[in-house]
Formats: structure tokens, C-alpha cells, sequence
């Protein structure tokens, strides 16, 4: 019987011997696959159970539970020290930006006092006075500090 039509078609010899071949060699492949199904039943059922007892994973389960909470608390704690170090980032970005002010206005008040002086005329006497104070100091300084110059 055709499988798209209900309508019975006679086989011949060789189509019947082709398709009962085929149907012998589904027949032997089925009955392997039941033969090492059960082998591997009586294999399973004959291996003593090495699973855990009922208070052994009870056990487990309570190790487990305990390594997570310690995670837990460790990545609690990694995140309360990010927040600080981003806190602190923060804080020493506003410190940058504080800084860069005031060295501009550093600069700008120097170029000004510059401007000043390049339009006042200092005379050589008082020019000697501060390289005399300046001598003074680096004497001071170094008979102080212990420090002892040799002169070529």
C-alpha cells in the first residue's frame, strides 16, 4: 500500500526481498540499541550509589552556602572600596582643577609683576645689596647644613 494513496499495489519478488531486507536490518539495529540499553541498566544498577546520603548534601549545601555568603561580603566589601577610590578620584580631580587655577593665577601675577619691573629702572647699588643678601644666605646655609665647598 502506497503510503500518499489508499489504494493496495501489488509488490514483485525482488521489491518484497528489498524491503523485508530492510526492515530485517531496522529490526537487528533496534534490537542492539535494547541490548546495550539494559547493559548499561544492570551496569548502573549493579554500581553501588555514589551519590551523597540526604545529611551528606545537607552538609554540603550548608559548606556551599557559607563560601557564598563570604563572597558575598567580600564583593560588598571590594564595592564599598571602590566607591571610596572613586570618592577620592573625584576629590583629587576637583584638587587638579584647584591647582591649575592657581598656578594660572601664579603666572599671570608673576607676568605682572615682570611688567612692572621692566618699567622700573632698579639701580646697581640695590641690585648689589640682593646678590650681597643672596651670599649671605648660601653661607648661612651651608656653614649650618655642615656643607663644605671646594673651590678649583
Amino acid at each position: 500500500m502506497d503510503l500518499l494513496s489508499q489504494v493496495e499495489q501489488p509488490l514483485c519478488l525482488e521489491c518484497m526481498r528489498v524491503v523485508s531486507e530492510k526492515f530485517d536490518r531496522e529490526f537487528e539495529d533496534i534490537n542492539r540499541d535494547i541490548k546495550a540499553y539494559e547493559a548499561c541498566l544492570e551496569r548502573l544498577e549493579e554500581e553501588s550509589p555514589s551519590g551523597l546520603s540526604e545529611a551528606e548534601f545537607l552538609r554540603e549545601k550548608e559548606k556551599v552556602e557559607e563560601e557564598e555568603k563570604k563572597l558575598e561580603a567580600a564583593i560588598g566589601e571590594i564595592e564599598k572600596q571602590r566607591m571610596d577610590v572613586g570618592h577620592q578620584l573625584q576629590e583629587l580631580e576637583q584638587k587638579s582643577k584647584n591647582f591649575e587655577e592657581l598656578e594660572e593665577r601664579f603666572w599671570h601675577e608673576f607676568n605682572d609683576y615682570r611688567l612692572q619691573l621692566a618699567t622700573h629702572q632698579v639701580e646697581w647699588d640695590e641690585i648689589n645689596a640682593a646678590w650681597g643678601q643672596a651670599c649671605l644666605l648660601l653661607h648661612t646655609m651651608a656653614t649650618h647644613s655642615g656643607a663644605k665647598f671646594s673651590y678649583p
